[in-house]
């Protein structure tokens, strides 16, 4: 029985043996299979322009499947013709889902090329490697379908995107110190023309909530990128934020958070543009900021009261035009002369003799010396109300100059 057995088990083992090489064989291809995919994915990356380090970060997330490709252009443009002859955008759909909806894909798409960087420091340097032209190319090619389906998607893409983000940011205890790639993301998002569309403004205030979100590095990080922009991308970009402060001060009639982010962007835009002087400072006039109709003795309260209010217009002069501001002076001197009023009366009242007013008394034939003398006589007299007294000319007062 014991050789019977022994006879038995030697073919089990031979079966076990020959089982046991074919999955090692297998594992090994599928090894040399990844590690090939491994390698073309890191090549293609770094030869977009990517840094090794994310390169290969992404790289082994593509291998596994656990990420979005970015985007071809070559490969996107010609999916975009297919669509606009055959009127199936399926694949399309996928391709815009996939890339504008992945932090990990979007971040890794537009990015200029090793020898275009290289070239492009020479000039403005664009700190977030961006390739502009063709984020432009892109959207124009979405854009030009005229397709109803096409924008809802791109828009819930970006929405979406910006959810993850704010997940992430959440997930992290906060916002990555420099920006990084989240910065480029956020670039990329800005240059989508639909933004123009107030139908889509709720993702243009989630864009901007992100941005004004970020650290003074990251945001530092902004305005240079901002600083390498092309005047017709300034004035864009700017108009983008214009529009929707305008829109939104009219619908809602109040300041809101949106508000308030959408000047802080426009800030940096201006922060940016003080350094270069890519437009005209009046781009940054707010027509509805601007309008007889606006409450700016409000915003001025606001303003006198930061206690209580952690945003006014005021604490961005910039979005004044001249004359708004010549009323904001003219209520800064209205209430430090009625506070200099009341205060003289009170001490009138406690303390003895105090006139209320700057009483000025000059002779006509020598106007200018005697103002000049008294006035640097009485330098804490100044913020009071001023009465003229003209000597030898008893009348009248009938308000007098103020």
């Amino acid at each position: 029985m014991e050789k019977g057995d022994t006879s038995t088990s030697a073919p089990e083992r031979s079966d076990d043996d020959s089982e046991s090489r074919a999955q090692t064989s297998e594992l090994n291809a599928s090894k040399e299979e990844f590690k090939k995919n491994l390698t073309t994915h890191f090549e293609d990356l770094v030869n977009r322009g990517m840094s090794p380090n994310d390169a290969a970060a992404l790289a082994l997330k593509l291998a596994s499947g656990t990420a979005e490709k970015p985007l071809d252009m070559s490969s996107f443009l010609e999916s975009v013709e297919d669509a606009k002859g055959s009127g199936n955008f399926t694949s399309l759909l996928k391709t815009i889902c996939d890339v504008f909806s992945t932090p990990e894909a979007l971040d890794s798409s537009f990015l200029l090329a090793s020898s275009k960087r290289l070239l492009h420091s020479k000039g403005n340097k664009d700190a977030l490697s961006i390739d502009f032209q063709g984020v432009r190319r892109a959207y124009n090619a979405l854009t030009s379908l005229g397709s109803g389906e096409i924008d809802d998607a791109l828009m819930r893409a970006c929405d979406q995107l910006l959810d993850k983000l704010f997940r992430a940011a959440e997930e992290a205890g906060g916002w990555p110190e420099n920006g990084g790639g989240l910065l480029r993301q956020v670039l990329i998002l800005l240059e989508n023309p639909l933004l123009m569309d107030p139908n889509h403004h709720s993702v243009l205030c989630k864009l901007m909530r992100v941005i004004t979100s970020q650290s003074p590095s990251a945001q530092s990080a902004l305005i240079s990128s901002f600083h390498s922009y092309s005047p017709d991308q300034v004035t864009r970009v700017v108009s983008v934020v214009q529009q929707f402060i305008t829109i939104h001060l009219y619908e809602s009639q109040q300041i809101d958070d949106s508000i308030e982010n959408a000047t802080k962007l426009l800030s940096l835009l201006h922060d940016a543009n003080h350094k270069s002087g890519q437009i005209s400072y009046t781009e940054f006039y707010n027509d509805a900021v601007n309008n007889e109709e606006f409450n700016i003795k409000e915003d001025y309260r606001r303003w006198k009261q930061p206690e209580r209010y952690s945003f006014s217009f005021c604490k961005y002069p910039f979005i004044y035009d001249p004359y708004s501001k010549s009323r904001i002076l003219q209520l800064e001197s209205t209430m430090k002369m009625s506070h200099e009023f009341e205060d003289a009366v009170l001490r009138s009242i406690f303390i003895g003799a105090t006139c209320p007013y700057l009483v000025l008394k000059v002779r006509r034939e020598n106007l200018i010396p005697d103002t000049l003398h008294q006035i640097q006589r009485r330098p804490d007299d100044l913020k009071k109300p001023l009465k003229v007294h003209f000597v030898g000319e008893e009348g009248v007062d009938e308000g007098g100059v103020q």
